[in-house]
């Protein structure tokens, strides 16, 4: 027992003598940081730039010189439209005559230059700073000059239009930017800002019926336009030739409603029928008519409502636009409204003639027929109808 006693009073001794030979604990130090929070406003200098700009007067450039550098990118200078047209990189009657447009006598119809510089002579009589006279216009454009000149068989007045009426000319409406060009090259007219009914007429009678029935879808020209001219039945081949273009004649007693691919609206379009080595070929495209008028209300509707190339198309699927009557040496056509159908390469029944011999008579006349139906047709900046008007019910 006093072994036990004697041993456990040696184990507690060494415990006291092993914690007190321990290192004393290092002392730790907290750093305590404190947020200073400047309430006072410190003013600080500003220093402001001040520019000062001194306006120059430039005076404007001379429309003649503004002219003299647009005039050669414009289509009257280039005839870019008519081989944008013809190419066959567009679906033109290249494919069929395989002659490049620079062959060709279209070329040289532009304004030009004489000595290097540009040819005013060819549109102004006077001083270039005095607007073109209408009949140096219409010495080109010879659709314009039949709009004017047309005669029904009576001798009465073909077409008319409620502006040349009023004493307007081509000056009128055609400003410089399309007549010298804006600047910019263009491979059609359709692509340039034309002028638009509402440059004049701003405001649109919305209490007129037809107005509010199809402003949204109807350009102002598929109802306002009477009619259109069609060069039928080009004789290209003697183009080709060198000689002068013999069309078999012209015709105006119908207008082509077609979509403006553009704008997506129902508008007037035009067509234009040609001939090529024993192949027929017709381009289609939007055409503003300078035929305008103040519809008649109690008949306006009807023109499309109650076609007779509608009606034709409902009961056959079929649309005899132009057929040849040998017996009396001309065409007998459609008249009034006639709409392009989805299928109208299918539903478009058209007759061709071409020359007879190798060479023409005195006055142009001896046509043959050559066939029935379009080898190649082409339709730029335009799109067939997605569907036919409706035809109102009349029965009593």
């Amino acid at each position: 027992m006093k072994r036990t006693l004697l041993f456990g009073c040696l184990l507690f001794a060494g415990a006291l003598l092993l914690v007190a030979c321990q290192p004393a604990p290092t002392p730790q130090v907290v750093e305590v940081t404190k947020e200073v929070i400047v309430t006072q406003e410190v003013p600080v200098e500003v220093i402001k730039e001040v520019v000062v700009t001194q306006e120059v007067m430039v005076e404007p450039p001379a429309p003649w010189e503004v002219a003299h550098e647009r005039v050669p990118l414009s289509l009257h200078a280039t005839t870019q439209g008519m081989r944008y047209f013809y190419s066959a990189e567009q679906g033109g009657i290249e494919l069929l005559t395989n002659v490049p447009y620079d062959d060709l006598q279209c070329k040289n119809c532009h304004v030009g230059e004489v000595d290097g510089e540009t040819n005013c002579a060819a549109c102004h009589i006077t001083q270039v700073s005095d607007a073109p006279p209408q009949f140096k216009c219409i010495v080109c454009h010879g659709r314009q000059n039949f709009e004017m000149m047309a005669k029904n068989p009576d001798g009465t007045p073909g077409m008319s239009d409620v502006h040349y009426a009023k004493g307007m000319q081509c000056i009128n409406c055609h400003g410089v930017d399309q007549i010298h060009g804006d600047g910019e090259s263009y491979n059609s007219l359709h692509e340039m800002d034309l002028v638009a009914c509402e440059d004049c007429h701003a405001e649109i009678n919305m209490e007129v019926q037809a107005h509010s029935v199809h402003n949204e879808n109807l350009d102002c020209a598929a109802c306002h336009v009477k009619n259109v001219i069609n060069c039928v039945n080009c004789h290209f081949d003697t183009e080709l030739e060198g000689g002068p273009k013999v069309q078999q004649t012209r015709y105006f007693n119908w207008k082509f409603l077609l979509k403006d691919a553009q704008t997506g609206k129902i508008t007037t379009g035009t067509i234009m029928s040609m001939v090529t080595g024993g192949k027929s070929f017709v381009a289609a495209a939007p055409f503003y008519g300078h035929t305008i008028v103040k519809p008649d209300a109690a008949a306006i509707c009807d023109e499309c409502h109650q076609s007779a190339a509608v009606a034709e198309y409902l009961a056959t699927g079929k649309i005899t636009i132009q057929k040849w009557d040998a017996a009396q040496g001309k065409f007998i056509f459609a008249t009034g409204v006639i709409p392009f159908p989805p299928d109208y390469i299918e539903a478009f029944i058209m007759d061709f003639v071409t020359r007879d011999g190798d060479t023409w008579n005195e006055t142009f006349s001896n046509w043959i027929f050559l066939k029935t139906g379009v080898d190649l047709w082409q339709m730029l900046f335009a799109q067939p109808l997605d569907k036919m008007p409706p035809q109102m019910d009349v029965t009593p």
